[in-house]
């Protein structure tokens, strides 16, 4: 119903937004999403540390509102990291939400934040200043895959900000499928080896691998941060009905003597098409 009356809404300006357009040659929508934009912020707290994140969209909106409830288990895990000196690495960071979290309660980490997408971007670097922990972050905007220093089609199955379920380099989703494209444009890929045998990145003690369907594509080239003892948990999304992908994370993970610590699910993914998957934290044998 909200739907429809905003549909009506936006309608009615379109169609006095022409007619002024027409006296004017200006256009009064761009100086009202102006004005809407100043008030499209939401603040939430948690053991009294305040989360500001900017929300241009209902997905941008809905993402703010749930993520202190969506996956338990990830905070947790974030929270329990041993913080002094670390190095998280947050490998599809979309709006920067477990990048912040991070910040906020591991005093003295450093991250690194991994996200591609056009449409994230802005988002992800405007919720990192706005919650003042820009001093602790770094901001990679490249995709990881199993190729190195190469330019791969991006696909994106979505035009709102805080979108997910994309692609590089390969036109297939979290569950193995094609996507539906709606945007492409090529950009600038490498792999984790890539990163860390060039120095341009340290190799991480902690590490959150999120990028629906390419998990185990840039694990294939992960080698360098796998056999260091450094690297001491990671955390992975791992769709289970997704076979080929959830048997070569399985695979490479035991060969470089990671052990299954937990697996834990979003409270949204039941009886959706996200109930097989599980975000999996695997800590290294000792």
């Amino acid at each position: 119903m909200i739907k429809k009356i905003s549909f009506f809404i936006s309608k009615t300006i379109i169609f006095f937004d022409n007619i002024f357009f027409k006296f004017t040659k200006k256009r009064f929508r761009y100086y009202l999403q102006d004005a809407l934009r100043l008030t499209s912020y939401s603040r939430c707290l948690f053991e009294y540390k305040e989360y500001k994140f900017f929300n241009p969209s209902n997905l941008t909106y809905w993402r703010s509102k749930t993520f202190l409830e969506k996956e338990p288990g990830t905070l947790r895990w974030i929270k329990n990291f041993n913080s002094l000196n670390s190095i998280f690495w947050d490998i599809g960071a979309n709006v920067g939400l477990y990048t912040i979290f991070a910040v906020k309660n591991n005093p003295g980490i450093q991250v690194v934040s991994f996200e591609p997408s056009g449409l994230n971007l802005g988002l992800l670097e405007k919720n990192i200043y706005i919650n003042n922990v820009q001093k602790n972050v770094k901001i990679f905007p490249i995709g990881l895959t199993n190729k190195s220093n190469s330019f791969l089609d991006m696909f994106e199955s979505s035009e709102e900000e805080g979108g997910a379920l994309g692609s590089l380099g390969v036109e297939t989703g979290f569950d193995g499928k094609k996507i539906k494209t709606i945007n492409k444009y090529k950009i600038f890929s490498t792999s984790i080896n890539q990163l860390i045998k060039d120095k341009i990145l340290e190799v991480p003690n902690y590490v959150k691998i999120d990028v629906d369907g390419l998990e185990h594509l840039i694990l294939e080239e992960a080698d360098e941060i796998l056999n260091s003892d450094k690297l001491q948990e990671i955390l992975i999304e791992i769709n289970e009905n997704y076979d080929t992908q959830f048997k070569k994370i399985i695979k490479v993970m035991e060969y470089n003597k990671f052990k299954i610590y937990e697996k834990h699910s979003s409270v949204y993914a039941q009886n959706s098409a996200f109930d097989k998957s599980y975000n999996y934290i695997f800590k290294k044998e000792i």
